[in-house]
């Protein structure tokens, strides 16, 4: 009975590397969600006085530009990125099968480095400059694109003009659109944007606009078919300014009245905005462990050693008694 228990004892300790170090982060191509928020409904209003353009395409004049969710999953080696709108539609044949929406993010992984201005202007907003980015998204219904803070904005090879030319230098292949129901599921190689857990982020919504700065669609103080309209008789302040005005229609934060507050009309007025956190995972017992990988060995180093040396000895007596 003493030699089972010795046994089985040395079979724990044998095994135990093993069980710390194994490969515990695979979800065998299960979806982990590692993040998900709600944004407010009904707010595809930019700073709460924008309508949509005229023109039949944006009918019912609402919903389009309305992120009502978002949620990040890995999946296997990859990102899952969940948007969920108030309406998708394909109007114009883009190649992931939606048409209207322009998405930007900007992923800050470290806040000792990184850019604190957009790549480009075009969205006219203001980042907390205490989360300065490491990656900025573009996504549309013909690319995604991948930007880091050394990239010049300069550097196009891509004729702006027609959605179709040439190609972006900063353009990703290896992606995956879906389009169910009112989401978009855009799948990407973690590797692109390395573990992004425990990061901010900042995510706006504008519309796609081939002919648009940074294809962001303009905001006019007048009616048009494909302009969104100041509704001046919305806001009280009168700051409108064509060339300052900010042009995210839907900003992704999980509070009531924080894009009306913070987004603004004057770029020149305007606060920064705040980003939203990916919390850190609960880490489990094992992974616990595994942060101190160097004193677990030397502690096994130590058991294994006891255990053998009273092996040897409990082999050693037994052979001595008979």
């Amino acid at each position: 009975m003493y030699l089972k228990f010795i046994i089985m004892f040395l079979i724990i300790i044998i095994l135990m590397p093993g069980l710390i170090y194994a490969n515990v982060n695979s979800n065998n191509g299960y979806p982990e969600t590692i993040y998900y928020g709600e944004d407010p409904v009904g707010d595809d209003y930019g700073p709460g006085s924008y309508r949509y353009p005229g023109h039949r395409v944006f009918q019912p004049g609402e919903g389009h530009y309305d992120l009502k969710s978002f949620k990040i999953q890995t999946v296997g080696e990859d990102y899952r990125f969940i948007f969920e709108f108030g309406e998708i539609a394909n109007t114009w044949d883009g190649k992931y099968d939606f048409s209207h929406q322009l998405i930007h993010m900007y992923f800050d992984k470290d806040s000792t480095t990184g850019q604190t201005e957009l790549f480009r202007q075009g969205a006219r907003v203001k980042l907390n400059p205490d989360f300065p980015w490491d990656y900025h998204l573009q996504f549309s219904g013909w690319w995604l694109r991948l930007i880091e803070p050394d990239d010049d904005p300069d550097d196009l090879v891509r004729d702006i003009l027609n959605v179709d030319a040439e190609v972006s230098p900063w353009d990703l292949y290896d992606i995956n659109v879906e389009i169910l129901e009112n989401k978009i599921l855009l799948e990407l190689p973690q590797e692109s944007l390395g573990n992004i857990e425990g990061s901010r982020f900042y995510l706006f919504v504008g519309g796609f606009d081939p002919f648009g700065e940074d294809n962001f669609r303009p905001v006019q103080n007048h009616r048009t078919n494909w302009s969104f309209f100041y509704d001046h008789n919305l806001d009280e302040s009168g700051n409108f300014e064509y060339e300052e005005a900010t042009r995210v229609i839907d900003y992704f934060y999980p509070e009531d009245g924080y894009q009306e507050e913070f987004l603004g009309v004057n770029f020149a007025e305007m606060d920064h905005l705040e980003p939203v956190k990916i919390p850190l995972p609960e880490k489990t017992f094992i992974e616990l462990i595994r942060g101190y990988s160097y004193l677990i060995a030397l502690i096994y180093i130590l058991i294994s050693f006891f255990i053998i040396s009273y092996i040897l000895y409990f082999i050693m007596r037994s052979a001595s008694d008979e």
